[in-house]
């Protein structure tokens, strides 16, 4: 647990500092999730652990470490809503895609883009 503490803050650190210019989402939030995760329940782990690996990362890992645009998360969380039009892309319910942006906030931070309750609205 302390080797956890100690990964996590250095982590903190180096990233407040800006020394790795070149640190992307998706590496930080791997470190993020593997200095927490000892403290999740088994529920809250495979919960965050299917939202990092199956949504966020695929989609907005690759960007740099808080250089993700509004459009960006925009266009992963709309492409997602589900719309009786488009059966045949992936579409989920609101409440699943709110829980994603849920981890991506708590991940980053911050409000990365968008507000703190993100709703889809048929004019995404």
């Amino acid at each position: 647990q302390q080797v956890r503490l100690e990964l996590q803050n250095e982590l903190e650190k180096e990233v407040a500092k800006g020394k790795q210019e070149n640190l992307t989402f998706g590496t930080y939030a791997e470190q993020w999730s593997e200095a927490r995760a000892y403290r999740w329940k088994p529920s809250t782990q495979d919960r965050y652990v299917d939202a990092i690996s199956n949504h966020i990362l695929p989609n907005l890992g690759h960007f740099e470490l808080n250089r993700i645009e509004r459009a960006d998360v925009e266009e992963w969380l709309s492409n997602r809503t589900k719309d009786e039009r488009h059966k045949t892309k992936e579409c989920y319910k609101s409440s699943t895609i709110n829980g994603w942006y849920r981890v991506l906030r708590t991940i980053s931070g911050r409000e990365p883009a968008l507000p703190v309750f993100w709703h889809h609205s048929p004019g995404l």
